[in-house]
Parts: structure tokens; sequence; C-alpha cells
């Protein structure tokens, strides 16, 4: 993952089989501050400087899995992710789920995989 992801790990334990280790790390998550920041941007209309901000900054957000109800996820309270490009998401009408917008039948607004 890199130091960009991990600022630290503070240690670590055998866990399961013999090939798996569990650590716990410190993740390089923004500043509440910076957060607030990025939510404000979008609270006063400046969708075009967030989506910037995003791509250009190193900022980690957090994705809830509330946004993909048909995948799965292994951690709460969801996935870390950082920003490289942009793509239009939006709910399935049927799942309810996040998709990217090219994944829905134009007609019905329903995911591929319903």
């Amino acid at each position: 993952m890199g130091s960009r992801f991990i600022s630290a790990v503070h240690g670590h334990r055998p866990h399961g089989t013999a090939l798996e280790t569990r650590f716990l790390c410190s993740i390089s998550a923004p500043a509440q501050s910076q957060m607030q920041a990025l939510i404000d941007l979008w609270d006063q209309g400046h969708h075009i400087v967030l989506r910037e901000e995003l791509i250009r900054e190193v900022d980690l957000i957090l994705m809830p899995p509330s946004w993909w109800l048909s995948t799965p996820c292994p951690r709460q309270p969801g996935w870390w992710v950082r920003t490289v490009d942009s793509i239009t998401l939006t709910r399935c009408l049927r799942c309810s789920g996040m998709v990217q917008t090219s994944f829905l039948d134009p007609t019905s607004r329903i995911c591929q995989l319903c």
C-alpha cells in the first residue's frame, strides 16, 4: 500500500492460518478540518471545484457499504479510497446500489446486476 496510505504500523499478530498476519496501522486519512473543507465545497454548490480538489490532492475518502448494496464489504465502516479519476455514479432504481451511469440500462435506469 505504501506510505501514502499507511502512515505508521503500530504492531502485528498472527491470525488464522500460519500464512495470515493482522497489522494495527494508522492510515493517512485527511484531518477533520480538511474533511470539513471538502464537505463545505459540496454544501456551497462548488461541485466542480470539489471534483478537481479530490483528483488533485491525495486525500483518502471513506465510501460506505450502503453505496454498493450488492458488493459485500469485508470491513466496517467501508472502503478507504484515493481518487485517481472521476466517473458519474447514480442509484439503480431496482436495487438502490450506486453504479456507474454507463452500467445502467438507459431506458429503465436499472443496473446490469439486476
